[in-house]
């Protein structure tokens, strides 16, 4: 806990929020949602794209439709765009963790054939 604290404290000084983030204080829903976008914060393809991620998350919003799944509302944002879906994949999983998506993290557990739940 002691170095918890100094880690805390540390960052604290330097004007980074800090947070402890453990089962207790975050969903299971939450964070399977968010270890599924884990990989698109380190994919690099992301930004040699040219495409804004919150140009992807607009326009993945906008294909959005009653019925769709997560994989195949993916497949058309991604060849709207003219890009493989990997790409698509980073750019949204970007805009996901720079709070730019009103993908609803809380609502569903994401997955390739999952539903997808827009935040109002």
């Amino acid at each position: 806990m002691e170095k918890l604290l100094i880690e805390r404290l540390y960052w604290n000084r330097r004007g980074i929020s800090w947070l402890l983030a453990t089962e207790k204080n975050i969903p299971k829903l939450r964070a399977g949602n968010l270890h599924f976008f884990e990989l698109a914060r380190h994919d690099d393809r992301a930004s040699k794209s040219g495409i804004a991620p919150a140009l992807f998350s607009h326009r993945f919003e906008a294909n959005h439709a009653q019925g769709l799944r997560f994989n195949e509302i993916l497949e058309k944002t991604s060849r709207d765009l003219g890009i493989d879906v990997q790409t698509g994949f980073a750019l949204l999983g970007t805009a996901v963790w720079k709070h730019i998506s009103r993908i609803d993290i809380d609502a569903v557990e994401l997955g390739h054939r999952a539903p997808v739940a827009l935040a109002t």
